[in-house]
């Protein structure tokens, strides 16, 4: 859950960059930051996936275990 939680603020620069509505009109800089985003975003994806699993091989391991 810490290793979760600590996606909180990159999530929120995502979320900043999406919502501005007053983007510049670089595109080159458009590019360069949503190119960097979409890598953010990769490896938030990509750590979610493993964390998940990892809880869900938790679970499955609580299931079968004997009850005391």
């Amino acid at each position: 859950m810490e290793q979760l939680k600590s996606w909180q603020e990159p999530l929120g620069v995502l979320e900043k960059f999406f919502s501005d509505k007053k983007r510049p009109v670089n595109k080159q800089k458009i590019i360069r930051d949503y190119h960097a985003c979409s890598l953010l975003f990769h490896v938030f994806l990509t750590d979610l996936g493993s964390s998940l699993e990892k809880l869900e091989l938790q679970i499955g391991d609580l299931k079968t275990r004997r009850k005391v």
